[in-house]
């Protein structure tokens, strides 16, 4: 998405407000990239365990690179991921 949105502004015949709304939307993507990231650490910090999360809005997607779990571990998890938000959050976690 970010390389469509950088054509858009590299683009002669994109006009100034499309431009803006391009990089205003890679900024955004940039922003939930880093976070995700950030989100991946703590979940390794906290539980030592390795993580793939997709913020989508307000729903978060947690895959677990472990096969062993209990119910008791997700919650755990999502209470992790939570902390980190004001605002209440969807939290799935999936283990793998």
């Amino acid at each position: 998405e970010i390389n469509k949105y950088k054509n858009t502004i590299g683009d002669s015949e994109t006009t100034v407000e499309d431009k803006n709304k391009a990089f205003d939307q890679i900024k955004l993507l940039n922003q939930i990239s880093s976070q995700e990231e950030l989100l991946e650490e703590k979940v390794k910090n906290v539980h030592n365990l390795d993580s793939f999360i997709k913020i989508d809005g307000d729903q978060i997607r947690v895959v677990i690179d472990n096969d062993k779990h209990t119910s008791s571990l997700a919650n755990d998890i999502m209470r992790t991921i939570q902390s980190n938000f004001q605002d209440k959050k969807y939290i799935s976690v999936q283990f793998k």
